[in-house]
């Protein structure tokens, strides 16, 4: 299972996701055929009604101040590292990146070498 966790909060950034990101980490988990969780960090879970994920997809909440906006991303990978399960391929990506279709089978086959 491949858990990718994406921190994606306020309006530019969720387009950007929802735009480019999303549909290129959709696209390479359908080519790959391996099986994923999302775990997306947000302020507004509601704006993903409805899309498609190639996987699950868990929301979780995003509280920040600005004072801790230094360490928001550190954070979010922390939750989700303690959200995998022994076993789990783990990839913080941002929301803002594109990936090519062969980034989780280019992934496998690296780990399968050793």
């Amino acid at each position: 299972m491949w858990i990718i966790s994406i921190p994606c909060w306020g309006d530019y950034y969720r387009k950007k996701f929802l735009c480019a990101a999303l549909p290129s980490i959709n696209a390479a988990i359908r080519f790959s055929g391996v099986s994923a969780k999302f775990i997306v960090h947000t302020d507004r879970h509601d704006c993903f009604s409805g899309i498609d994920f190639a996987g699950k997809v868990h929301f979780v909440q995003f509280h920040s101040t600005s004072y801790e906006l230094y360490n928001s991303f550190g954070n979010c990978d922390r939750q989700s590292i303690e959200m995998a399960d022994e076993g789990d391929n783990i990839a913080f990506l941002p929301c803002d990146v594109v990936i090519s279709k062969e980034f989780f089978s280019a992934c496998e086959k690296r780990f399968a070498e050793g």
